[in-house]
């Protein structure tokens, strides 16, 4: 697993949520906040555009 920081000013859990679970199907991948940042932890870093597709 391969952890990754996202910087983010929204809630972007809900989203995010529903991505991992489309691009890791069966797979469980922690999401936390911290100061501002979303810490996950996934089998592949998401690209710039998986994480932008959660902030919109």
């Amino acid at each position: 697993m391969t952890r990754q920081i996202i910087d983010c000013r929204y809630d972007i859990r809900p989203a995010l949520g529903e991505l991992l679970a489309r691009l890791f199907p069966g797979r469980t991948c922690p999401v936390k906040i911290r100061r501002g940042q979303v810490i996950i932890d996934v089998p592949r870093p998401l690209t710039p555009e998986e994480i932008d597709s959660c902030r919109y």
